[in-house]
C-alpha cells in the first residue's frame, strides 16, 4: 500500500528525521509501525519527525480507500446495485436513494429492474451509460443512477366506410414480455 517512503538515511544521536510515506495509486496512509528503535513524534501521519537516539526501524502501513456509491432510482423501477468482491449489495426501490460503501478496486454489479408499464431509459455510473447487469471496478465516490420512461401504446382508429368505427378492434398492450388484449367497444 506504500509506494515510497523518504528520509531513510544515517543521523547523529540527537538529530531529528524528517519521514514522508507515499501512498500507491488507490490506498491511503494508515500508521507507522516501530520496528525497533524511536517511534515517531506521529504515528498516524505521513509525513512526520523521529528524533533519533539509536538506530531505528520503521514500517509504513497503508490500507485499500473506502468510497460510497450513491444509488439513485426514479420512478418507474429499481436499482440494486452490488460488491461482488465483498457480497455486500444495496437495492434503491421506485423513487428511492441508497448509499454503499466498497473498497477501492471492488468489482460493482449493477442490475436495473423496470416496474410494471415502465422501461428503462438511462442508467449511469458517474457519466458513463452501462447496460443493466454491466460491472465496473470501484475507483472514487459517484454515483450510479437509473431513469425509467412511462410504456405507451398509440391506437389508430380506421375511418369504416363514411363513419368512423371503434368498435371491435383488437389492441394488445406489452408491459415488458406480457401482453394483454382488449377488445374495443363504442359506449
Amino acid at each position: 500500500g506504500i509506494s515510497e517512503v523518504t528520509g531513510a538515511a544515517i543521523y547523529l544521536s540527537n538529530q531529528t528525521a524528517s519521514i514522508v510515506a507515499t501512498p500507491s495509486t488507490g490506498y491511503k496512509f494508515s500508521s507507522w509501525t516501530v520496528n525497533s528503535g524511536n517511534t515517531p513524534a506521529s504515528t498516524t501521519t505521513a509525513s512526520t519527525t523521529v528524533s533519533m537516539s539509536k538506530a531505528t526501524t520503521l514500517t509504513a502501513n497503508g490500507v485499500l480507500k473506502t468510497y460510497t456509491i450513491t444509488v439513485k432510482s426514479g420512478t418507474g423501477g429499481s436499482v440494486k446495485v452490488e460488491d461482488t468482491t465483498k457480497s455486500t449489495s444495496v437495492t434503491a426501490a421506485s423513487g428511492e436513494t441508497k448509499t454503499l460503501s466498497v473498497t477501492h478496486g471492488d468489482t460493482i454489479k449493477v442490475t436495473a429492474t423496470a416496474g410494471s408499464g415502465y422501461t428503462l431509459s438511462t442508467l449511469k455510473h458517474g457519466s458513463t451509460s452501462m447496460s443493466s447487469g454491466g460491472t465496473f471496478t470501484a475507483s472514487g465516490t459517484e454515483t450510479v443512477e437509473a431513469t425509467w420512461a412511462a410504456n405507451t401504446a398509440k391506437i389508430t382508429i380506421n375511418k369504416d366506410g363514411s363513419a368512423w368505427s371503434a368498435s371491435g378492434i383488437k389492441v394488445t398492450l406489452y408491459n415488458g414480455t406480457t401482453a394483454t388484449s382488449y377488445t374495443t367497444t363504442v359506449s
